[in-house]
């Protein structure tokens, strides 16, 4: 198998894909098998965003598709439409010869720009879902980077979540990078000086999504990242794995912790240190 490194490869990987296996679970449980519901018949629609190829060679554990496809396997979820897109065509590739996703009819590979699978995700959503706005799923949102530039597709993201309020997100971002960006888009100099720098905060009014979840601090060598759960219906914290409403002390402290100059926090409430994996 071909070892180069493809997005989001790393020794703290296996921790995320845990996360993000984790959440998806969760959803199931809560959401999409909650038989009083009567939901547990419904397809279940996920998007990832920068899904890679499948498996982390580096870190020796799988990847966000392959832990969506454990993730419904531990749950008899046999009804769902999974989209996965990366940039990279060797990535894509190597994902689409995975024998857990390339045979399977309700996976769909994409190699190329993620705006467009967007676009396709909404239009397949349209067609088949009787009450498209009640669609049940997940987007993954997990590039190299912060929420920002041509990884990311705000807008048209931002015009997907009004349209579909029951898709959950699913987001690991590079604070370090948005950390980095701020004195730069402050000064209105630099490759960022012209940005529009969207904080953490920002997000639950852009991407139209009221309950939110943060982790703390997750950092490899330089690199810090935070994962985040936006939803619209209030599920609650999964304190195991340190996950907290955004809102809450917790999470106020998190956002402190990453510099957000909108953090509501007083000063003197503290969180424990940044989870670290070492150099």
């Amino acid at each position: 198998m071909n070892t180069m490194e493809f997005q989001g490869q790393g020794k703290t990987t296996e921790y995320k894909q845990r996360g993000i296996q984790r959440i998806i679970e969760i959803n199931l449980k809560c959401v999409c098998a909650n038989p009083t519901k009567y939901v547990s018949r419904f397809c279940y629609w996920h998007l990832d965003l920068h899904a890679g190829g499948g498996w982390n060679e580096l870190a020796g554990c799988m990847g966000t598709p392959l832990a969506f496809k454990a993730a419904m396997a531990a749950h008899g979820k046999e009804f769902f439409r999974a989209y996965f897109c990366d940039k990279s065509h060797p990535a894509i590739h190597q994902l689409f010869e995975r024998p857990e996703i390339g045979p399977d009819d309700r996976c769909f590979v994409f190699p190329g720009d993620n705006r467009e699978v967007i676009a396709v995700f909404a239009a397949e959503i349209r067609r088949i879902e009787n009450k498209p706005q009640h669609a049940n799923g997940s987007i993954i949102c997990d590039p190299n980077g912060y929420f920002y530039g041509e990884g990311v597709p705000q807008d048209e993201l931002a015009e997907f979540c009004r349209e579909f309020p029951k898709i959950d997100l699913i987001m690991n971002l590079n604070v370090l990078t948005l950390q980095r960006m701020r004195p730069h888009v402050r000064k209105g100099k630099g490759k960022w000086g012209e940005a529009c720098l969207l904080e953490i905060s920002d997000l639950p009014f852009l991407l139209n999504r009221k309950y939110w979840l943060i982790r703390n601090v997750l950092q490899k060598g330089g690199e810090r990242f935070v994962l985040l759960v936006g939803r619209n219906f209030r599920i609650g914290e999964d304190r195991e794995f340190g996950l907290r409403f955004m809102d809450s002390p917790q999470g106020q402290a998190i956002l402190r912790k990453i510099g957000d100059p909108k953090c509501t926090l007083p000063l003197t409430t503290s969180i424990s240190d940044t989870l670290s994996f070492g150099s």
